[in-house]
């Protein structure tokens, strides 16, 4: 696991997985990001997937190397697919002031409740109104890990704008 995250670090890259193949045949893919090991990265599982799929072998089911998650990965009409389900999230009381604190921005009205969701790694998620208050955000990333790390959620904040 070392040699991995030292890989990982060397690359600079966002992320890195590794495609193993257990003993009973099946894929296991394990993630890396340059500071630590990681339950899922989407984002890899795609690179993976694109490795791994074939119009001969347009689906296969795999599982994460940490949590031993089961995913399946799909190839549709040239488009990567991955299929999971929704992981356990901590319960955690969500102070009506909270999102204001974490995004430093006492007057910013959220679009939903906030909410902590998981497919692999639990992240609060909060709705803002559009792409222009997104990127005039200037969150206090020091409080957003603090609270982030004693909530048991991904020290990353998802600020979801609407689709």
């Amino acid at each position: 696991m070392e040699q991995r995250q030292r890989f990982a670090c060397q690359r600079g890259k966002p992320a890195c997985v590794f495609v193993d193949y257990a003993a009973d045949g099946g894929v296991v893919l394990d993630y890396f990001y340059p500071h630590k090991r990681s339950p899922l990265c989407l984002h890899a599982t795609l690179a993976a997937a694109r490795v791994l799929l074939s119009p001969e072998q347009p689906e296969l089911q795999v599982r994460t190397a940490m949590h031993e998650q089961q995913l399946t990965l799909l190839l549709r009409d040239g488009e990567v697919y991955i299929q999971l389900s929704p992981e356990p999230a901590p319960v955690v009381e969500i102070a009506a002031d909270l999102p204001a604190r974490l995004l430093a921005a006492s007057d910013i009205t959220l679009q939903s409740a906030p909410v902590i969701a998981s497919v692999g790694s639990p992240k609060l998620l909060l709705e803002v109104a559009d792409s222009a208050t997104l990127q005039a955000l200037r969150p206090d990333l020091p409080l957003i890990a603090a609270w982030s790390q004693r909530h048991g959620c991904q020290r990353l904040l998802r600020l979801v704008p609407p689709r």
